[in-house]
């Protein structure tokens, strides 16, 4: 049994290895940028809080700066959480109503279609 373990946990391994092959140039370039990005915001941090001269106090326009930027990155956060679905259903609606127009044109069509009528054009004052 333990034959037969070790066969199958090998060629799992195998087929995890192939699997693993063409997602590794994507996972090393998405480690890359997050670390990039994670550089990029301690680099801001220690800006903002860290780095300055001793003795020196940040001003009522820094603070007044900061919490505008956290106010409007919170508003902005909020409005995308909310549309988001709003366009998404608005987007499902008028799918929604292209299709049933689209079907009943087709199906108008396919009734005249089998009447026998034929597609008669009505007659117009310019065609007399």
């Amino acid at each position: 049994m333990r034959w037969i373990a070790r066969k199958v946990s090998g060629a799992v391994r195998w087929v995890g290895r192939l699997l693993r092959a063409p997602l590794r140039p994507f996972v090393h370039s998405a480690a890359g940028t997050w670390t990039l990005a994670r550089g990029a915001l301690r680099l801001l941090a220690g800006v903002v809080l860290r780095r300055r001269p001793p003795d020196s106090r940040r001003g009522f326009g820094f603070w007044w700066l900061v919490g505008t930027v956290a106010i409007a990155g919170t508003v902005g956060l909020i409005v995308a959480v909310v549309l988001s679905p709003v366009a998404g259903i608005v987007a499902f609606l008028v799918v929604g109503v292209w299709a049933l127009i689209s079907r009943a044109r087709s199906s108008h069509a396919d009734q005249g279609d089998r009447s026998g009528a034929g597609a008669e054009l009505p007659a117009t004052a310019a065609s007399r």
